[in-house]
């Protein structure tokens, strides 16, 4: 369509009467290229275009669209026998991705839209599943491979490999910006991305930066009117190392650092007896005891010692001793 009010025009009654009156309306435009005329949902319409990529129809709309010549010819045609001979046969062939059950019209234009699903509920998702959900007011969004909702983050994996998402239902071969919010809860996270199947790039991201865009760029939608985002988890390794605390007479205590989690808490006598251990998931406590009761026995001298593994991806996760969970969450 021609851009502004010059591409649709609603006809008045005396208008509507005068059959040349859309070709006159294209004619004062030197970039219109083509015009259609006919009722648009009941409202007598006339269309201008500046381009025809290919012939769709349009639910609603019933009317005449003609080329609006710019050099002097002579010619003689009949769209009847046209239609009849030649573009019917097209557009009963088409394959996948040019027919109009797959395609827009040209005529509309499609802006793309925006989609957040932080204020969703947390739960489990079937990375075998495809997940459908509107974007815009005219398109889809496919996903695949993704693990599970988090609230106040949205789509997540939690294991290495690929997950897809897939917008469908824009203009084929047409440029759209793209903005990607990667929502991270650890400081730095990465992850590999291609946009229609493109190269692949690393893209980092940090968690104190939640209101910032990790990722824009320009892409032009493919013939089937899509944009592809493939993004990889990548495998992290756990990191797992042991930490052992200092001695006490009663009650030590060791800690893993920062961003990793306690998976085994252990009590360690150098004199006197361990008389048990536990642990929160971030502090590891050791307790010591007497050996023998009363005052003779030897002092106590304990230790704990703790083994750390660097969880990034864990929802949830216990840890058991001999009579059961210590904790778990």
């Amino acid at each position: 369509l021609l851009k502004g009010a010059k591409g649709i025009h609603f006809q008045s009654e005396a208008e509507s009467m005068e059959p040349a009156d859309c070709e006159e309306r294209c004619k004062d435009y030197k970039e219109c290229s083509f015009f259609w005329s006919g009722t648009s949902h009941g409202a007598t319409t006339c269309r201008l275009y500046e381009g025809c990529d290919s012939l769709v129809r349009e639910f609603g709309m019933e009317g005449e669209l003609k080329a609006m010549s710019r050099n002097i010819s002579c010619q003689v045609a009949s769209p009847e026998n046209c239609w009849k001979t030649t573009l019917r046969k097209q557009f009963l062939t088409q394959k996948e991705g040019t027919s109009p059950s797959f395609t827009r019209a040209a005529a509309i234009v499609n802006w793309g839209g925006t989609r957040s699903w932080t204020s969703n509920s947390t739960g489990s998702k079937n990375p075998g599943t495809t997940y459908i959900e509107p974007f815009g007011n005219m398109s889809t969004i496919k996903l695949l491979g993704w693990s599970y909702m988090q609230h106040n983050a949205g789509f997540v994996r939690d294991s290495p490999g690929i997950a897809t998402t897939v917008v469908q239902g824009l203009n084929p071969n047409k440029n759209y910006k793209y903005s990607i919010k990667h929502i991270t809860a650890v400081p730095t996270h990465n992850y590999k991305l291609t946009v229609n199947h493109g190269s692949q790039v690393t893209v980092s991201q940090y968690s104190r930066r939640r209101n910032t865009y990790n990722r824009e760029g320009t892409v032009a939608a493919t013939p089937r009117g899509e944009l592809v985002f493939d993004f990889e988890a990548l495998n992290y390794p756990l990191n797992m190392h042991d930490r052992t605390s200092g001695t006490s007479s009663s009650t030590a205590s060791e800690n893993c650092r920062r961003r990793y989690r306690v998976t085994s808490c252990t009590c360690i006598a150098e004199s006197g007896i361990c008389s048990g251990s536990k642990t929160d998931g971030a502090t590891c406590w050791a307790y010591g005891t007497m050996d023998v009761v009363g005052s003779t026995g030897k002092s106590i001298t304990v230790r704990a010692k703790t083994r750390c593994m660097e969880l990034r991806f864990a929802s949830s996760y216990s840890v058991k001793t001999s009579g059961g969970p210590s904790f778990s969450w």
